[in-house]
């Protein structure tokens, strides 16, 4: 059975669309990734931003995406959940063929890229986590081993909770 070439054709401009966005979201997590190691809290900020911009173009592209492949599933007489690149490109003629297997490689490889460079960030903002949780532990730790100070510049113990105070009040 072939397929209606327009649904075809715009599923195939859909799929070019979120490849590109998928770009753009890798792109913009490599940004994320060199914001993290320089530790440049405006590039990491203004690199959320965009990726929060993004993601509303991606969950519109992905909705209609789906819809069109909801409408070729239907056309085919396959339930949405079974129908993939791979099977829908089957149902076409060779260039539409290739075309298809062609972008459902390159959407395969961006999203594996994407979930590379996701946990790469994760695992660094939980490194970065960890040694400032050392960093707090340490100075509280050492504000309790110190004690406090008065305004007399004498050291009076524990009994404040570390914290520097007046004493003559």
């Amino acid at each position: 059975m072939s397929l209606t070439q327009d649904r075809l054709t715009m599923l195939v401009r859909t799929l070019r669309e979120q490849c590109w966005l998928l770009e753009e979201l890798s792109g913009l997590l490599s940004a994320q990734l060199g914001a993290v190691r320089a530790n440049s809290r405006e590039d990491l900020e203004r690199s959320t931003h965009q990726l929060e911009s993004l993601n509303h173009l991606l969950v519109a592209v992905d909705g209609r995406r789906r819809r069109q492949l909801q409408s070729l599933a239907f056309e085919l007489g396959q339930p949405m959940d079974s129908l993939r690149l791979s099977v829908l490109a089957s149902h076409c003629e060779a260039e539409d063929n290739r075309r298809l297997l062609d972008l459902a490689a390159r959407l395969s490889a961006l999203l594996g890229e994407i979930s590379g460079r996701r946990t790469l960030l994760r695992q660094l903002l939980a490194k970065h986590a960890e040694h400032a949780g050392r960093g707090l532990d340490w100075l509280r730790k050492l504000r309790g081993q110190l004690g406090t100070y008065g305004r007399d510049l004498r050291l009076h113990g524990e009994d404040s909770g570390g914290r520097i105070v007046d004493r003559t009040a």
